[in-house]
């Protein structure tokens, strides 16, 4: 589904629904957590370096980081609720979600062991983008 379908569902879409999925995205997010920490006990389980890539670890920090910059950004449940306030934080929020697809990504390819938690979150981001209103 492209980013311009989920776009056009969205402005369709009635309050109560908007609700619900502002409630399954922030569901979406605290499985981050999970995927974060499915990866960290994986990684902690066998050390093996690899000098050509960044370490599984460093990724990890990377999307810490960047997912604390989101929930900064993200301060409220009414922030997704209120499309003045969405599109207010939109510019803000669009770039940290990028970034976090990417380091899922590289985190996949860096480390075998945690590639279905990586790829399972990646997924679920490009809906985080529609509904700020990014557009490929």
């Amino acid at each position: 589904m492209s980013l311009t379908t989920v776009l056009q569902l969205v402005n369709r879409m009635s309050k109560p629904r908007i609700v619900r999925l502002i409630i399954i995205v922030l569901i979406i997010s605290s499985m981050f957590g999970f995927a974060l920490r499915s990866a960290l006990t994986a990684v902690a389980a066998d050390k093996t370096e690899k000098a050509d890539k960044r370490q599984p670890e460093q990724v990890i920090n990377d999307l810490k980081s960047t997912g604390q910059q989101l929930s900064a950004v993200l301060e409220s449940p009414d922030v997704l609720l209120d499309p003045a306030k969405r599109q207010e934080v939109a510019p803000k929020a669009i770039p940290p979600i990028k970034k976090l697809v990417a380091l899922f990504d590289e985190l996949a390819v860096a480390d075998e062991r945690t590639k279905p938690q990586a790829m399972e979150a990646q997924r679920k981001l490009p809906a985080m983008l529609g509904v700020m209103g990014y557009e490929d």
